[in-house]
């Protein structure tokens, strides 16, 4: 039985663990040697105790991300099976579990840490005889140290963009279906091709990847207020929730990732607008008065 309480972190370490052992082949004891024989000691490093792993694979506690929060701080397993099995860390940075719950975030102390200007930086420029650009660069290290309890907070963006770069994430043979780099652009734009056409695309990736991209689809149909689009998508995820205790990797956390996606698309609200509020729309406040009088008058 799972001890790990954080549904996010639930979902991410558990269907990690079951892709790693699906692709490898392997069980815990053969994962855990070739890991940290390959990772860390071939490297001088320490490994995480052989309790720790073996709490990973049973879901008595999540895989960790970052390092701990020791001097003595080692590579995380995570990362150390990823340079052993490439692309195995894809499953715990999975888009759907960013669709549905938002992206990791670092903790307080590594974000911290890693937003600190590095002490060899500031012992050159006083080295070169800037002492003005040390001290100045030392006090502005101490107020981040010092900065307790700030909020962690996602990165400023719309949601339109966090959909669609989710979905960037997935596969090639899914985000291809969604998006195209056309000559002499940079960048990548989303084809709005029949939903019913992308819909069936969907139905031939019957896994955690096909989800993710009509979850995506779903969220955005209510971002771009398409009820068409939204009333197709969710009755699709209606259907493919019967089918998540088969996808790989989730044997073991099919049925709570089931109601969860359940919960998160009934509580999906379609964009729209009380007409009400564009009377005074972008008026000056002098305005504004003229505007209600024209709407009792409507």
């Amino acid at each position: 039985m799972s001890k790990i309480k954080v549904l996010p972190l639930l979902f991410r370490s558990g269907y990690f663990i079951n892709r790693l052992k699906e692709v490898t082949g392997q069980g815990f004891q053969v994962l855990e040697r070739r890991i940290r024989e390959n990772q860390y000691e071939a490297h001088g490093l320490t490994a995480p105790p052989f309790e720790t792993i073996r709490d990973y694979f049973r879901l008595v506690r999540p895989v960790a991300f970052e390092p701990p929060q020791t001097k003595a701080a080692t590579t995380p397993w995570l990362f150390a099976a990823e340079l052993e099995v490439r692309g195995s860390a894809f499953a715990f940075f999975h888009p759907l579990f960013d669709l549905l719950f938002g992206p990791v975030q670092s903790s307080y102390f590594w974000s911290t840490k890693f937003r600190m200007i590095p002490t060899q930086w500031i012992d050159d420029v006083e080295k070169r005889g800037d002492r003005d650009q040390a001290e100045a660069w030392r006090s502005e290290n101490a107020s981040k140290a010092n900065r307790k309890h700030r909020k962690k907070t996602v990165p400023e963006i719309d949601n339109l963009s966090f959909i669609h770069l989710s979905m960037l994430r997935l596969p090639s043979i899914l985000r291809d279906c969604f998006f195209e780099r056309k000559e002499p652009a940079v960048g990548w734009v989303r084809r709005y091709g029949p939903v019913e056409s992308e819909i069936e695309v969907l139905l031939q990736h019957k896994n955690l990847d096909g989800m993710a991209a009509i979850i995506g689809l779903a969220k955005e149909a209510c971002e771009i207020g398409d009820e068409h689009r939204f009333g197709l998508c969710k009755a699709e995820i209606v259907k493919q929730l019967l089918l998540i205790n088969s996808y790989q990797g989730c044997k073991n956390i099919g049925p709570r990732l089931t109601w969860v996606i359940n919960d998160h698309c009934q509580n999906l609200i379609l964009r729209s607008y009380y007409r009400e509020l564009s009377f005074d729309f972008a008026l000056p406040e002098s305005w504004q008065p003229h505007a209600y009088r024209d709407l009792f008058d409507r």
